[in-house]
């Protein structure tokens, strides 16, 4: 298959993957055949099957019948894991949550799965109507540097909801349900676990229900 180039929280990887859905899931990040890369990424069957057994590993650790995933959607993770250890490296990180923008400016609302991030950010967009713009729905990069910035990714939840863009990090809001509306600002000690929780940071062995949620 042929190498095409993609670019995400400012660093640009030549993509080699085994099958089409990776490319067309990517289409909104490629940019010129001539652009210097900074990494490469390639899968392999095996790759694929680390993945599959990750999947069966998170259905087993919830309770939950495994689901059997097709190879092409299972190459989609391995991509994801792929290009967010290299970007560790280059001062990003990937985040999971819903992330929009309002009036230039970023904003990341995280939780455990189904507690309502992109509900939230739904609500935003419809009560901001145009100052508010889409991120990412899912899975959000912080790439850091002289300020920290939120960035776009191909990888947009189920909703397939985003854009190609990068703006200035406003705040990170932890949700939690609860019977009435407020919001306060905490302190990192309070929320520090609950972060760490839901960026990925890789470990010995990978098990992390982020990636595939």
């Amino acid at each position: 298959m042929e190498t095409f180039k993609y670019k995400v929280a400012g660093s640009v990887f030549a993509a080699e993957p085994l099958f089409e859905r990776v490319l067309l899931q990517m289409k909104d990040y490629r940019v010129p055949g001539d652009t210097p890369v900074d990494f490469n990424v390639k899968t392999t069957p095996e790759d694929i099957e680390f993945e599959r057994l990750m999947v069966a590993r998170v259905d087993e650790a919830e309770g939950n019948e495994v689901t059997s995933y097709p190879d092409d959607y299972l190459e989609t993770i391995a991509f994801l894991r792929a290009v967010s250890l290299n970007l560790l490296d280059r001062g990003a990180v990937l985040i999971h949550g819903s992330a929009v923008a309002v009036d230039g400016m970023g904003y990341i609302f995280t939780a455990k799965s189904g507690t309502g991030k992109s509900t939230h950010a739904r609500l935003w967009r419809e009560l901001l109507g145009e100052r508010a713009v889409m991120v990412n729905d899912d899975k959000p990069f912080l790439r850091f540097g002289e300020k920290i910035t939120c960035c776009g990714s191909p990888w947009q939840g189920k909703h397939d909801l985003g854009n190609n863009i990068e703006v200035p990090l406003k705040a990170i809001c932890v949700i939690e349900q609860g019977e009435r509306d407020h919001i306060r600002k905490v302190e990192f000690s309070e929320v520090m676990n609950v972060l760490l929780q839901q960026v990925y940071i890789p470990r010995s062995e990978e098990h992390t229900s982020e990636l595939q949620s």
